[in-house]
């Protein structure tokens, strides 16, 4: 099942079990992160931020699928989601709204190939910016390698070398990683 399948929303409506392919991401998040408001990037039906808002983060999405979001609000998800794509034309909202949020850290789960893959040196420039807004942490899931991929961000460690100039590993497991700034800031 896809990542943004309604049923996953609707599973999570009748049953409030929140879906599987989350776990190692939310494990990650308990242990590792040191900050407690994020962002999920890309939340598509924003299960994965609310699940984290169970454990006590204080999230915000952000997805441009008005779709999803719609589906979301009507399945009662009480995080709040910005309609939102991320792109150069509408980066300065973007950035108002995670400097708002006073974000510390980015959930980012399968999305920056689709964001910054065709685009590496806005990719570079958006964590950068991040890093200047003092989003300290960054966990990342990303794409299993696959022979055939033509995306430049073809697996999680290409996403890891996006990052690398501003934010170091710091903890990987499988297709998820953690990674911290590189600077005090």
């Amino acid at each position: 099942m896809r990542f943004n399948s309604p049923a996953h929303l609707n599973l999570w409506e009748e049953t409030g079990q929140f879906p599987a392919i989350h776990a190692n991401v939310v494990a990650i998040a308990k242990i590792k992160l040191a900050n407690y408001r994020g962002i999920d990037l890309c939340c598509s039906h924003g299960l994965l931020g609310t699940q984290l808002v169970e454990q006590g983060f204080d999230m915000l999405g952000i997805d441009g699928d008005n779709t999803a979001i719609t589906a979301s609000r009507v399945a009662g998800v009480s995080m709040p989601i910005h309609k939102l794509k991320v792109t150069k034309k509408t980066f300065e909202e973007v950035k108002s709204v995670i400097a708002m949020h006073k974000t510390e850290f980015i959930v980012a789960r399968r999305c920056l190939p689709e964001l910054f893959g065709e685009d590496l040196e806005f990719g570079q420039y958006f964590f950068k910016t991040m890093r200047e807004l003092w989003v300290h942490e960054i966990i990342l899931e990303g794409r299993v390698k696959t022979p055939n991929a033509t995306n430049h961000l073809s697996s999680i460690e290409r996403e890891i070398e996006l990052l690398s100039p501003y934010y170091s590993l710091h903890t990987k497991q499988g297709n998820v990683a953690y990674l911290r700034s590189n600077e005090s800031l």
